[in-house]
């Protein structure tokens, strides 16, 4: 059972780049700005092959997408099945210092409230995502972290 489900959290993962990495390019501008919050995890980034500030928010969003994809739809399992629940999974991304998850994961759950509601897309939704990573840079949130 184990290797199905870390295979279905890959292939979320995965999958997910092709809806994250081109909203990225149409908000480029935006990614752009918010490249300070790049600065304090850059060497870390660079190590795990992340080495530009929009392939770093690619992963955050990404990442912070599939841990709300495990705490949906894993973590309710009776048996735990999955290899990390999903708060593990949130410590696993902190220790690899995707610093900036915990805020995404917050509006990512504002963002399933108004899907249901409202019929909003991710598409649609995703400069808000851009939003909460301003108002990090705005507040210095990466000095909060040891890195």
């Amino acid at each position: 059972m184990y290797l199905n489900e870390v295979l279905i959290g890959f292939i979320w993962h995965e999958f997910g780049h092709s809806f994250v990495n081109p909203l990225s390019e149409k908000y480029a501008d935006k990614v752009s700005s918010l490249k300070m919050l790049f600065e304090p995890i850059k060497n870390s980034m660079s190590k795990q092959s992340y080495g530009n500030w929009t392939i770093c928010v690619n992963e955050h969003i990404d990442r912070a997408v599939t841990v709300r994809l495990v705490e949906l739809y894993m973590d309710s399992q009776l048996n735990k099945v999955f290899p990390l629940t999903s708060l593990e999974l949130v410590e696993l991304e902190l220790s690899n210092h995707f610093i900036y998850i915990k805020p995404l994961i917050e509006k990512l759950k504002d963002f399933e409230k108004q899907r249901d509601e409202t019929k909003i897309t991710f598409s649609e939704f995703y400069p808000e995502l851009l939003n909460v990573l301003d108002s990090l840079q705005k507040i210095e949130y990466w000095k909060q972290f040891e890195l």
